[in-house]
């Protein structure tokens, strides 16, 4: 076996190591918009909305009008 010298006991940083850093640093910044963004929603009040209704006569009365020129629109059966 070879001799190992004293000083080489430390792992060395290489590039892997700052994109590591730089992936924990975006996820913070993420998390402090989130954080943000959840305290601004808070403190809003939710818009009235009125209640959806289902009506049958406007759910599939009427077929789509076909394209101009008489070419079939794209992603037809």
């Amino acid at each position: 076996m070879a001799k190992k010298k004293s000083g080489d006991d430390q792992p060395v940083s290489d590039v892997y190591v700052g994109l590591l850093a730089i992936s924990l640093l975006a996820q913070i910044v993420g998390i402090v918009f989130l954080v943000l963004d959840y305290q601004a929603m808070k403190n809003s009040p939710l818009p009235k909305l009125e209640k959806f209704t289902w009506s049958p006569v406007a759910a599939g009365a009427t077929a789509p009008s076909p394209a101009p020129g008489g070419v079939a629109a794209p992603g037809g059966n």
